[in-house]
């Protein structure tokens, strides 16, 4: 039988068996108590403090670990953990390493390692690449000199695989930069089962410390996926709030797997529409498209979440085969939800029992193209709307290659109060269907509009209207449609609309139409339902 022992030289003290090494070493900081010193491996001087740290991790054993005491340790060049090793302190404000001059902080560029239980400040934060199996615990960076592009930051090279990696009870605050950043180069870059259990990021990006111009634009609270695929990627629990662009980022066009957000809150999030004259100068979004509680891009499930007082609540930019269910927004500065650029195009995206509660602008607006956006059970509580409405499917464009036609799509909608006169407008649609209820005190519930607008559905719908505005109609078809010559392509509970427009529809008679118990109604018997 053949034993192997390996050997390991260590500077100019000779060769040492593995089992030779110490599986512990405890460093204390030049502040620490008397105490703690007196019972440390080795004391810290307070200047280039990593020598000693690196020494240390460097002297255990694969599978070892070097605690740090109670203090601060100051550094100026970077700490790179060992294969198999453990970094760990006291915990948030006990341990801290302060990091100056060009470092950038803890670098994890092997497998297999641990950090746990420290605040990072000065101008550190924590760079993962190269790496596999990757713990960081219990970790704070507070760094307003930050020098990576993001506290947490993860970086992938071309054909190259970042696995394993789990954040747990970490926190970002007020960096200048992004909170969680995972981003690379080249082709090929993949990210596989990343874990973000109950973390922050609160305050991040924007301001003239980011490391760079691009992350002072684009900035947010967690970048989830920039350039990369991703597979087996799990965010619960987590909490963003006052970032300078979206709470929860996940860019668009990229293969995706296995996506999941769930249980986290993003609470006031866009932070660049506050703080910029022109926002929409600074960067070239309009209209801060980025400032979202969460923008979603490819084959994610948002679950259970709530976003508050963020720009846009739940945003899809290009969004293929998303599914929200269970969330709640409320007190958007503008959208609720908000569907653009060619979302469900190429797979439809699916909203169930979703709530929007008192919208800054429209309870959701999807336009730019949106197609397939299937909304069950989607309550909408009292928007501001824009003056005119509260909810907008399709839009108009000056530029006449825009596609800005709503397709495909079926909305079921639970309407009650809203402040624009028109609940639903619908400015560019085809092949749209609509059910549910408004209950609503404004004098024009639904308004269809549009040169393209055609075979549009609205079926079982009740339409009350508590109002004594005397235009005040339930449907209301502008002349744009009538003069398409279109009319047969309505549907009303399933029933073509009458091809002889000129005698308009009073409530009696629709009920007839009806005949199913559920047909929208007027509040005054004989007020018109359709405006023609």
């Amino acid at each position: 039988m053949a034993i192997f022992v390996f050997l390991e030289c260590v500077g100019t003290i000779g060769c040492t068996t593995a089992l030779e090494q110490p599986l512990v070493r405890v460093i204390a900081a030049s502040d620490s108590s008397e105490q703690s010193k007196s019972q440390a491996d080795v004391v810290c001087d307070g200047v280039a403090d990593q020598v000693e740290i690196v020494s240390a991790l460097a002297a255990i054993r694969p599978g070892g670990k070097v605690l740090l005491t109670q203090g601060t340790f100051h550094c100026d060049a970077d700490i790179q953990l060992e294969p198999g090793t453990t970094l760990e302190g006291h915990g948030e404000n006990e341990t801290y390493l302060n990091f100056s001059g060009d470092s950038l902080g803890v670098i994890m560029n092997n497998h297999h390692l641990t950090l746990r239980g420290l605040t990072i400040g000065n101008g550190g934060g924590v760079f993962i690449t190269q790496a596999s199996h990757i713990k960081v615990h219990q970790v704070v960076v507070e760094s307003p000199d930050l020098r990576l592009d993001g506290a947490f930051s993860m970086w992938m090279n071309a054909n190259e695989t970042l696995e394993d990696i789990e954040f747990i009870d970490c926190k970002a605050v007020n960096v200048p930069g992004f909170g969680y950043w995972t981003c690379g180069d080249g082709p090929g870059q993949v990210q596989k089962n990343v874990r973000y259990i109950n973390c922050q990021a609160i305050g991040c990006g924007g301001g003239e410390g980011a490391p760079s111009e691009t992350t002072r634009l684009w900035s947010c609270g967690f970048g989830l996926q920039e350039t990369n695929a991703a597979e087996d990627i799990l965010v619960k629990g987590c909490y963003a709030e006052g970032n300078w662009q979206s709470g929860f980022h996940q860019e668009p066009a990229n293969p995706t797997r296995n996506f999941t957000i769930k249980d986290c809150i993003s609470v006031n999030n866009g932070q660049k529409d506050r703080y910029v004259t022109d926002p929409d100068t600074l960067d070239g979004s309009p209209d801060m498209v980025f400032g979202a509680g969460y923008l979603l891009g490819t084959n994610v499930t948002l679950g259970n979440c709530t976003a508050e007082g963020n720009y846009h609540g739940i945003e899809l930019w290009w969004g293929q085969g998303c599914i929200i269910e269970n969330c709640t927004t409320r007190y958007s500065q503008a959208e609720d939800y908000f569907l653009v650029h060619g979302s469900g195009r190429l797979v439809p995206n699916i909203f169930r029992n979703c709530i929007s509660d008192h919208a800054g602008m429209h309870a959701l607006s999807v336009a730019t193209g949106t197609n397939n956006a299937y909304f069950t059970n989607f309550t909408v509580v009292n928007p501001r709307g824009n003056g005119v409405s509260c909810l907008m499917i399709g839009s108009y464009d000056d530029d006449p290659d825009m596609h800005n036609i709503c397709e495909d799509s079926i909305f079921d909608i639970r309407f009650s109060a809203g402040e624009s006169p028109i609940a639903i407008e619908i400015k560019q649609g085809r092949n749209l269907t609509f059910t549910g209820t408004i209950e609503t005190t404004q004098p024009h519930p639904i308004q269809v509009d549009g040169q393209n607008t055609r075979s549009i559905s609205i079926e079982g719908m009740r339409i009350n209207v508590e109002g004594e505005e005397q235009d005040a109609a339930g449907i209301a078809i502008l002349p744009m449609i009538k003069k398409g010559r279109n009319y047969q392509d309505y549907r009303f509970h399933d029933r073509r609309f009458p091809p002889d427009l000129k005698t308009p529809i009073w409530g009696e008679q629709l009920r007839t139409r009806a005949g199913d118990g559920q047909q929208p109604h007027s509040h005054r018997g004989g007020k018109p339902l359709f405006s023609l």
